[in-house]
């Protein structure tokens, strides 16, 4: 009985202490927190490591510990090498931590941690695909449908020369998880307009000089732009496409040229159609005519079109000046309410 008694009175005096100690690592977290807000790095670091002393399982700090050394990591500087190696221990410490099945900020910890590993072994010095693929995988397998994760998976396989596979993730994205969604459609086309193929689209071989496949490009952003009929930004998006290719691929013929500023400005009048005060359609409304102009022999249409491309950049930056004045205006009569009420 009376060793029960002591044993008890022992648990008793240690409950405080225990009390103390998370209070302790709490205060300590929210300074961290805090530090790492600031970009106070290696002041977090301090915090967060006391947090750990207090409280060993404390996934967030470890968390967030490793991503402080992340932060103070500078590629090719070998002497911040050992930053990077500190912030890889203590992520793979959360992946490998069992917290309570409650507990509500572990899945993001988890997510942000395996996203972090997925850059730092898709980059120098630890630059391996099998590695970061292998975090990547474990990212995307619980939420497949994700377009983010799709994106991510996508932007891994591109970086490390894996084009076909490339494709594929952008292509999962925009035809099958979210069709009807006009980010994922144009994170494909944006995808076919960087140069990565040869003649044939099939990714370039080292060596050789990488095209554009522009076509899909162009044709992928016409079905974005559907997708959103009665939004001006998707037809102008179109437009500035064919701008870029008219006025920057040194390969094409007057005849190509020509062709792709007159559908340049087809796609750039269903956008003023829509809204006539889209100062960016105004612009390149007339960097088109500007170029159908270059390719235009009769002296007097070439004059006319070289005029209407300055009325309309008179009219845009004008435009602007009233836009900017009137949102100016807007922020304004908001500070006054604030202010007031």
């Amino acid at each position: 009985m009376r060793h029960a008694i002591r044993t008890l009175a022992i648990v008793l005096l240690a409950i405080p202490v225990l009390n103390c100690a998370r209070v302790q690592a709490q205060t300590a977290l929210r300074e961290g927190h805090r530090l790492y807000k600031d970009e106070s790095f290696r002041k977090a670091i301090t915090s967060y490591e006391y947090v750990l002393e207090k409280d060993p399982a404390n996934v967030e700090a470890t968390f967030y510990l490793g991503s402080s050394f992340h932060q103070l990591f500078r590629p090719g500087k070998d002497d911040t090498k050992i930053n990077l190696e500190q912030a890889i221990k203590h992520y793979k410490t959360v992946l490998a931590a069992t917290p309570a099945a409650d507990d509500p900020k572990y899945p993001t910890l988890k997510r942000n941690t395996l996203s972090a590993l997925i850059g730092i072994y898709a980059d120098d010095p630890y630059r391996d695909f099998d590695t970061s693929m292998k975090y990547a995988t474990e990212l995307t397998s619980s939420d497949p449908g994700n377009l983010q994760n799709l994106f991510a998976m996508a932007n891994l396989y591109e970086k490390f020369g894996k084009v076909n596979e490339a494709e594929a993730a952008y292509r999962k994205a925009a035809l099958e998880v979210a069709p009807k969604d006009p980010k994922a459609c144009g994170a494909l086309a944006g995808f076919y307009n960087k140069t990565l193929w040869d003649d044939k689209g099939v990714p370039a071989e080292e060596g050789k000089t990488p095209k554009s496949r522009f076509d899909d490009a162009v044709n992928q952003l016409k079905l974005c732009a559907e997708l959103e009929p009665t939004d001006p930004k998707g037809y102008y998006t179109v437009a500035t496409y064919y701008w870029d290719k008219c006025y920057r691929d040194p390969d094409l013929d007057d005849t190509r040229k020509k062709q792709l500023a007159d559908e340049g400005l087809e796609f750039v009048n269903k956008a003023l159609t829509i809204k006539s005060d889209f100062v960016e359609a105004l612009i390149y409304k007339g960097l088109l005519l500007r170029e159908q102009a270059k390719l235009t022999r009769n002296p007097a249409t070439r004059n006319s079109l070289m005029e209407e491309a300055q009325v309309l950049q008179k009219q845009a930056v004008e435009l602007k000046k009233q836009q900017e004045a009137e949102l100016a205006e807007k922020a304004k009569q908001a500070a006054a309410m604030a202010t007031t009420s």
